[in-house]
């Protein structure tokens, strides 16, 4: 399986009709089977550094969900089945998972309860994209480690809020590496950056730099100014 973030790979969609969608099929040979790979001709700029998984037995709820996606410059992979989708998140490091329940051979239920079970996945946020509205479907994908579920048919903006909601709280959740003595942050590709500039990054929190009473002291402590200062708010 590539591990490209392009957002413009389809693993094993064989299902799809070639040249349906303005989607060119091609044929590749991946670890442990071949599968085939559709690109969808798409010219919006990969600057966002969210990557979403899109799970779905449909090719034409994938299309739908990819272009809404995209163009809100999301990084985005697919798969079409639950084996699929079980081999791209232990090929790179989702932010989200937008999963189909109702899917031929492994269910919905049971792909989120394997990555749910996987300590290392289990931060990745799933969110359910279902049919069934009844009262026990939606508390069992509660039950199996789901985040989130959202109705077909989808409203654009409902299921574009949530995704971003539930990205922006995974950053800030799960197993982030820090260094024990500058407090450097390693993110997904192993690149070390400054805390407030790893948060930053991954929400929409806005940092105001200052010096706590602590760090003035260590600081300043020995200039008479700071002396002065301090004798005086102590008067």
């Amino acid at each position: 399986m590539t591990n490209e973030t392009s957002g413009n790979h389809l693993p094993g969609a064989h299902q799809a009709e070639k040249g349906k969608h303005d989607i060119r099929r091609e044929e590749k040979h991946q670890p442990d089977s071949h599968k085939a790979e559709y690109h969808m001709h798409d010219n919006s700029p990969p600057d966002n550094h969210f990557s979403i998984l899109i799970v779905d037995d449909e090719p034409m709820n994938i299309q739908l969900l990819g272009n809404l996606l995209k163009d809100q410059h999301y990084k985005v992979e697919f798969a079409t089945s639950g084996k699929e989708a079980i081999d791209w998140i232990y090929s790179y490091p989702f932010d989200l998972v937008l999963l189909d329940i109702m899917m031929p051979g492994m269910s919905g239920y049971e792909v989120c309860r394997k990555i749910k079970s996987d300590k290392t996945k289990k931060h990745i946020p799933v969110i359910f994209l279902t049919a069934m509205a009844d009262t026990k479907d939606i508390l069992k994908g509660f039950e199996v480690g789901g985040s989130d579920y959202i109705t077909k048919p989808f409203q654009a903006l409902e299921l574009l809020a949530r995704v971003k909601v539930h990205v922006e709280i995974k950053t800030l959740r799960g197993f982030i590496p820090i260094c024990s003595k500058c407090k450097d942050i390693r993110d997904d590709k192993g690149a070390w950056t400054r805390v407030e500039a790893y948060i930053q990054k991954h929400s929409e929190a806005l940092f105001s730099h200052a010096l706590c009473p602590k760090c003035m002291e260590s600081l300043y402590g020995k200039e008479p100014w700071f002396k002065t200062k301090k004798s005086g708010s102590n008067t």
